[in-house]
């Protein structure tokens, strides 16, 4: 899968015969476009997408989606990623059948998610860092929900709610881990479709030094909130 694009602004020093860069950074993490169809007895995805599939979170189907920007160069040379508001694009709209409407998730996290619980199973909510998660408030850096429904007047699919969190914490980690969720209808029904428009993370940001003792605390924390098993998504 391929990594985040970077767009750099700063200034380059030289200290030690070593080449340091710091500065402003936007960082971008593409989501392809998917298109997924109920069949019989489950979810199926009709367009691949790289990084899209069909999970079943206890016993909850959600379309998820899963990728991640590469920080490893900063963290080799010892810097802080300091995040800005990040935001996301989308390439076109949103289209369903069968859905009267649908909960999306879009978040960024400095370390991976458990996903042992769906974002929503139709009664209660899990949102990674609120109460009920299993993740840390700081380790959401943001995110950002929506309720999409058909509209009355034109059929085409709107936002009817949307809603933001995340805490923006610095991190030292080597990744932003980059997610999309989806819960679906547990039994369809039958020909029920949905088709999600490519769409792209948008992370400005500041590369920085640190003291050291500032640095080493910031790195240790980031260290504890890794213990999650870092698996490539």
């Amino acid at each position: 899968m391929e990594e985040g694009r970077i767009q750099a602004s700063g200034c380059c020093s030289t200290e030690g015969g070593e080449e340091m860069i710091e500065g402003n950074r936007v960082l971008r993490k593409d989501i392809p476009m998917t298109k997924i169809f109920f069949e019989s007895t489950q979810w199926n995805i009709i367009t691949e997408g790289d990084g899209w599939s069909v999970e079943t979170v206890a016993g909850i189907p959600e379309l998820q989606w899963n990728g991640y920007i590469d920080l490893a160069g900063y963290t080799r040379e010892e810097r802080t990623w300091f995040s800005g508001t990040p935001w996301l694009q989308e390439g076109g709209n949103h289209s369903a059948s069968g859905f009267t409407f649908f909960n999306r998730w879009d978040f960024i996290t400095n370390s991976p998610i458990q996903n042992t619980k769906p974002m929503f199973d139709g009664a209660f909510y899990s949102v990674p860092s609120f109460i009920g998660s299993d993740e840390e408030p700081e380790s959401v850096i943001w995110g950002m929900q929506r309720t999409l429904a058909p509209s009355l007047d034109t059929s085409q699919i709107i936002t009817t709610d949307r809603n933001l969190f995340g805490m923006g914490a610095a991190t030292a980690t080597d990744r932003l881990y980059c997610y999309s969720r989806i819960p679906l209808n547990l039994g369809g029904p039958i020909g029920s479709s949905l088709i999600i428009p490519p769409a792209a993370f948008i992370v400005p940001g500041t590369v920085k030094g640190e003291e050291d003792l500032v640095y080493m605390e910031r790195l240790r924390r980031s260290f504890e909130l890794q213990q999650t098993p870092d698996v490539d998504v």
